[in-house]
């Protein structure tokens, strides 16, 4: 709950910014989506992401969640 309400700030937006002049690839250890929600396209998460979760049987089936499990 206190990473959703969490808000990117002035690193993630500024980050985000670059992407309408160059091509960018965010890798981050951080399993939030600070960066997604500052406007980030191209972001790569080290450890996963804290809101999907993926089947222990196929890798293919990622499923986004965002309530208590």
């Amino acid at each position: 709950k206190n990473i959703a309400a969490a808000q990117p700030n002035a690193a993630h937006t500024g980050l985000a910014a670059l992407e309408k002049d160059f091509s960018v690839t965010i890798i981050t250890q951080n399993i939030d989506d600070l960066h997604e929600r500052a406007g980030s396209t191209n972001v790569l998460h080290l450890h996963g992401e804290i809101f999907k979760m993926r089947s222990e049987w196929d890798d293919n089936l990622v499923t986004e969640i965002r309530d208590d499990v």
